[in-house]
């Protein structure tokens, strides 16, 4: 077999020009599936993203209500132990509670959220789309969105009133923010933990937002937290919290996984037909061969692995220009603002950011090989049954 594979790898050699465009024409299509495939991850990972910036996270604990200080408690030492798992990027402490905001331009139904605002800055966008005013800097500091503001009729520095069950609370407006997701734009309001501690709220629902690097394992995370959860309170992924987002993500993969069949479909026929254009070319020169002694299937096997030889170099060659150039245009990032103005799994960020991962690096060149392989086995075949006194007659 070393024998042969040196004789196809010579016979290769030999005619440089066909094998360079053949080469071309296989390795160029792994590249671009190989960078198709990184924009196809990175536009599903903006889109996860933006849509577990603000509430989820990648995974959610929720808990029954509480009074504020027993919610403040279990979400602060339920954060701490989520920051230790491998793969967190952020685990952010919450507690919300209903009330109804009222001032004398308006009334608007809210959600108050305690947040720890350090933690928020580095892993969600709020203080990062502020219209108006301050993020939450000072004690006493309440933001709330651009709808819920105009709603209410107000600006930085007035007052309004939060009222909850069991009190009144007078608040001022230190900063509006403006994310472009209605449903927080119009009733979230965010105050700080410090200020949560004075509140006498006994219906609080405690919550940790866990956020996690590109490469960790969503399950495994899961699986951890909910080990430490108690009874009545709840671990969940962005795929059950947001279903629809889910949905899209495997609408993207199906359709990338229908691009790559045929392209891959298009790409055999095409090497099926240089090499059978190649084998046309060499009849006498493998009828010399079988009169030397060569067997029917020792020129079949020299076939295939000359088809074996050109399509494994121009797959790793594909593959490592798709990856340079994906790499590359991940650092840069492809703003779709153009694209999805009015579509609000983009709203936050608009930038996607193409993202190499093994299976999308490695399925196009090992698909590429494998069609390589099967579209040689015509071409060998017919090489194989040619006889000696025909293949001889052939200039």
């Amino acid at each position: 077999m070393s024998f042969w594979l040196r004789f196809a790898i010579r016979s290769c050699l030999r005619r440089r020009r066909r094998t360079g465009i053949l080469l071309a024409g296989i390795a160029f299509p792994v590249a671009a599936l190989v960078v198709l495939g990184a924009i196809m991850v990175g536009v599903n990972d903006t889109m996860v993203r933006n849509a577990v910036a603000v509430q989820s996270g990648q995974v959610a604990f929720s808990g029954r209500p509480v009074e504020m200080s027993a919610a403040l408690a279990r979400t602060e030492r339920l954060a701490a132990q989520a920051g230790a798992i491998p793969g967190v990027r952020g685990a952010l402490p919450r507690c919300r509670f209903q009330a109804l905001a009222q001032s004398k331009n308006g009334t608007q139904s809210v959600v108050v959220w305690a947040v720890a605002p350090e933690e928020e800055r580095r892993s969600t966008p709020t203080a990062h789309c502020m219209t108006e005013g301050t993020y939450l800097s000072e004690p006493g500091d309440t933001i709330l969105g651009a709808v819920a503001a105009e709603n209410l009729g107000v600006a930085p520095g007035d007052t309004f009133t939060l009222v909850t069950p069991t009190a009144q609370y007078t608040r001022t407006v230190s900063g509006v923010y403006a994310i472009g997701i209605p449903a927080a734009d119009a009733s979230v309001i965010y105050i700080g933990v410090q200020d949560a501690k004075a509140l006498a709220e006994s219906q609080v629902y405690p919550e940790v937002a866990v956020f996690l690097t590109d490469d960790a394992v969503l399950d495994k995370t899961r699986d951890v937290l909910a080990a430490q959860a108690q009874a009545e309170e709840s671990v969940e992924t962005w795929k059950e919290l947001s279903p629809e987002v889910a949905q899209l993500v495997e609408l993207n993969e199906f359709s990338m996984r229908i691009v790559i069949l045929m392209v891959i479909v298009i790409l055999g026929f095409g090497v099926s037909n240089a090499l059978l254009i190649s084998v046309m070319d060499r009849y006498r020169h493998f009828a010399v061969l079988k009169a030397l002694g060569a067997r029917p299937g020792e020129i079949a096997s020299l076939i295939m692995l000359e088809a074996f030889a050109m399509c494994f170099a121009a797959g790793v060659a594909g593959t490592i220009l798709g990856v340079g150039a994906a790499a590359a245009w991940g650092k840069i990032g492809l703003d779709l603002s153009r694209y999805t103005s009015y579509n609000p799994h983009f709203s936050v960020d608009p930038i996607v950011h193409p993202r190499v991962t093994m299976g999308m690096t490695l399925t196009p060149q090992i698909l590429a090989l494998c069609a390589g392989l099967v579209s040689a086995l015509w071409p060998a075949a017919i090489a194989a049954r040619r006889r000696v006194a025909g293949g001889m007659r052939d200039v």
